[in-house]
């Protein structure tokens, strides 16, 4: 199962931008790939009140990941693979960064098998001085609990279940500095934070990648063509082949497991593909 969480400074875009992943990752496998767009409620939807707030999509992020694994399960995945986008790497690693009960956890992450961040936001503070944070209106306290390099030690504490996951941090070459220095400094808070980590992490950490010629917006366009496609066979594995995962009949699935609501979607450039979105 491939999840792709979308960005748009958690205010613009949705599901239906993100399904341009499918066509690619599906045409690489025979037995096709479960391919997952995420639908979250955005900060200028004011008609959802709390949970257009930043707490309230991070929140919701808690929710996501009991549905996916309840769906990959389901669906007889044995590893759920994660893309998200600026916002999107923002929520991907805060998802990651959550607390959730310490009996629940080897179940959430156990079948996590790879993260790709890319161009991602990881420092909160400074969006609450520009134009973005109008409709957000982050409080110190939103900024403390939801940016991820804060919580880096929550982040280990949960990835330690995800046996051999590997978390890739990806950015264009010719991002905004920014982007450019907050994925550099989220890759050595986690490398720090792992080294102090008693018994090992559990999962690993590869050096950034800078995508040559890139920039923050077409950035994922050369992941959805290189660095994904080349890492489909080792991503995943042996076991996860036609022989021992029930292909998704074209038709309707729909699965409601903690708020939220999955319902397949029929998408015309995509062939045989098992394409789903999460509304949350």
């Amino acid at each position: 199962m491939v999840v792709y969480i979308h960005g748009g400074y958690w205010q613009y875009l949705s599901k239906e931008e993100s399904a341009f992943l499918a066509p690619s990752l599906n045409a690489s496998r025979p037995d096709g790939v479960v391919f997952v767009a995420v639908d979250y409620v955005l900060a200028s939807e004011k008609e959802h009140e709390e949970h257009a707030s930043m707490a309230g999509i991070y929140s919701a992020m808690q929710d996501l990941l009991r549905a996916l694994n309840v769906v990959a399960r389901k669906l007889n995945c044995s590893a759920i693979h994660f893309i998200g986008h600026s916002a999107g790497a923002h929520l991907l690693a805060g998802m990651c960064s959550l607390d959730y009960p310490s009996d629940q956890r080897p179940w959430l992450f156990k079948l996590v098998k790879s993260l790709w961040l890319v161009s991602g936001v990881y420092e909160l503070e400074p969006i609450r001085h520009t134009y973005v944070n109008e409709p957000l209106q982050l409080s110190s306290a939103e900024v403390e609990a939801c940016s991820p390099v804060r919580q880096v030690e929550k982040f280990i504490r949960n990835m330690k279940n995800s046996s051999d996951a590997v978390v890739h941090i990806v950015y264009g070459e010719f991002e905004a500095p920014t982007f450019e220095l907050e994925s550099l400094q989220y890759f050595h808070a986690l490398k720090k934070a792992m080294e102090e980590t008693t018994g090992g992490a559990g999962f690993s950490v590869p050096e950034p990648v800078k995508v040559s010629g890139r920039d923050h917006f077409d950035v994922i366009d050369d992941l959805k063509n290189n660095h994904v496609l080349e890492k489909l066979p080792k991503m995943f594995g042996e076991d996860q082949t036609a022989t021992n995962r029930t292909k998704t009949p074209t038709g309707l699935l729909g699965i409601t497991s903690q708020n939220c609501d999955l319902r397949e979607v029929s998408l015309r450039d995509v062939v045989n593909a098992s394409t789903y979105i999460f509304t949350l």
